[in-house]
């Protein structure tokens, strides 16, 4: 004969009714698969690491106090809190390496960046440095050519000058060629005279009458 016992909503059920109760859940859970839970469970925890939880078994007490045994449904939701809990802590490392890594490739970018940023600063310095030595090669270049110029227009003036003052000492030699022949032809007029051979003949003391000669013109006399 079966006992009888108290729920918690104040109906009776007898023993047997309650062992074929828990074999027709056991049953029904045993032909449950449980993979699906567990991937259901899986891609839960992926998509909201963070899931509570579950809340323990619910345990009903009789007028006695007595606790309810456990059933399987209670003992799958244990391992899949378990899991759950396991899987959490799987994701949230998971997303700390994930962080880890995006802070070294971060870091390894900033890097990079800097040392391209240096590379560009140097390059630039380089290329000015070369611009300025090209101005300044391109000013002595100008320099050189101005004093070439320079000195060619100095020499082209001391040669017009040399021959300036060689085209004037060959007038002054030409002029003094003639100077000279006026001179000999005057003396030699002078020299040839019969009238002032005379005078010589008659005053030979007179200076004025005296012979003018080369040797007269080598003292620097000069003769109107």
């Amino acid at each position: 004969m079966s006992e009888s016992r108290p729920l918690t909503h104040g109906q009776y059920v007898d023993d047997d009714a309650h062992s074929s109760t828990q074999g027709t859940v056991e049953s029904k859970t045993n032909r449950e698969p449980t993979s699906n839970l567990l991937q259901e469970r899986a891609q839960q925890q992926a998509t909201s690491p963070t899931l509570p939880s579950p809340s323990p078994p619910s345990v009903s007490t009789g007028p006695q106090g007595a606790h309810d045994h456990p059933t399987p449904l209670d003992s799958l939701g244990a391992t899949l809190r378990d899991e759950g809990e396991i899987g959490g802590r799987t994701v949230h490392l998971l997303r700390m390496e994930l962080e880890k890594e995006k802070k070294l490739k971060d870091e390894a970018e900033s890097e990079l960046a800097a040392e391209r940023l240096l590379k560009e600063a140097a390059q630039r310095r380089e290329e000015a440095a070369q611009r300025r030595e090209e101005a300044a090669l391109k000013e002595a270049v100008a320099l050189l050519e101005a004093e070439r110029e320079a000195n060619a227009e100095a020499v082209a003036r001391f040669q017009a000058e040399k021959e300036e003052a060689a085209a004037q000492l060959e007038t002054e030699r030409k002029e003094k060629d003639e100077a000279v022949k006026k001179l000999q032809t005057v003396v030699a007029e002078i020299n040839s005279d019969a009238t002032l051979q005379a005078r010589r003949r008659l005053d030979p003391d007179n200076p004025m009458v005296r012979k003018v000669g080369p040797n007269m013109l080598n003292k620097n006399s000069t003769i109107c």
